[in-house]
């Protein structure tokens, strides 16, 4: 009877153990909490729930986070050389925004890309990425510089870890 019952005890930890390691957990769920992180994931969450979104009320909707604690501000943009992107000019978007950190020393600037389906996105982000200044008002890392894509829409984020060290 002991015997049973040590094989039952020893089944049900084990069941307990391999249930716990095969969860599915967001790998972002062990990232830094950054500023960039925040963005990030108000940038998938707000597009998915608004699938129709507009990318100058999105850009309007995330310079105005709460974890962003300096004075930012959004706008439109037209295709073209842009901040923060060296030495080409991007271009095969519909529509653009930007949001960027009022004080010019602070190393801080996005980009959001609404691209019809005939964009090559793949080819799209290569060339911000490739372009994307790894100089930007500061010596930044390669991890400082984002791009992600919901629905229709990318987004170009250089945002280093470090940012309150400009506030």
């Amino acid at each position: 009877m002991k015997k049973i019952i040590k094989l039952i005890l020893i089944c049900l930890i084990t069941l307990n153990f391999t249930g716990c390691s095969s969860q599915n957990v967001p790998e972002h769920t062990y990232i830094k909490k950054t500023l960039s992180y925040y963005l990030i994931n108000e940038f998938h969450d707000y597009v998915s729930i608004n699938k129709d979104v507009k990318v100058e009320e999105l850009s309007k909707h995330l310079i105005q986070i709460e974890r962003i604690e300096f004075k930012g501000s959004a706008k439109e943009i037209d295709e073209g050389y842009l901040d923060g992107i060296i030495n080409y000019k991007v271009t095969d978007f519909k529509n653009g925004a930007m949001i960027k950190a009022n004080k010019t020393k602070i190393p801080f600037i996005g980009y959001l890309f609404e691209v019809d389906q005939s964009t090559d996105t793949q080819l799209f982000i290569e060339n911000l990425k490739t372009n994307a200044d790894k100089q930007y008002k500061t010596l930044l890392d390669d991890e400082d510089i984002y791009i992600e894509k919901e629905n229709n829409i990318i987004f170009f984020l250089i945002c280093p870890d470090n940012i309150e060290e400009f506030y």
